[in-house]
């Protein structure tokens, strides 16, 4: 998954990755097509685009910033609260 960092003509920094990649091409053949887009987040603040170039990752700052202004507000969802969170854990090398 890439994750880009921008700043937007505010000075304000945002990320960038995309929601719903493709799957490896040979699971393709038989996977349904999966909503995708791109998700812009800063602070408190998220949007998403639905309708973005494929090589999106290769883009300059101000093209990502003009990606950003055509992006609409994500609802906002309150945090869940876990009351018995331990810690983090990797667990991707199980």
């Amino acid at each position: 998954m890439e994750l880009l960092h921008f700043t937007d003509n505010d000075g304000r920094e945002w990320e960038v990755w995309e929601v719903g990649a493709r799957p490896p091409l040979a699971d393709r053949v038989a996977a349904k097509p999966t909503p995708r887009w791109l998700c812009f987040a800063s602070g408190t603040e998220v949007r998403r685009l639905p309708t973005y170039p494929p090589r999106w990752h290769t883009l300059p700052p101000s093209e990502l910033v003009a990606l950003l202004e055509r992006a609409t507000p994500a609802r906002q969802v309150p945090p869940v609260n876990v009351p018995h969170r331990a810690k983090d854990r990797d667990v991707r090398d199980r």
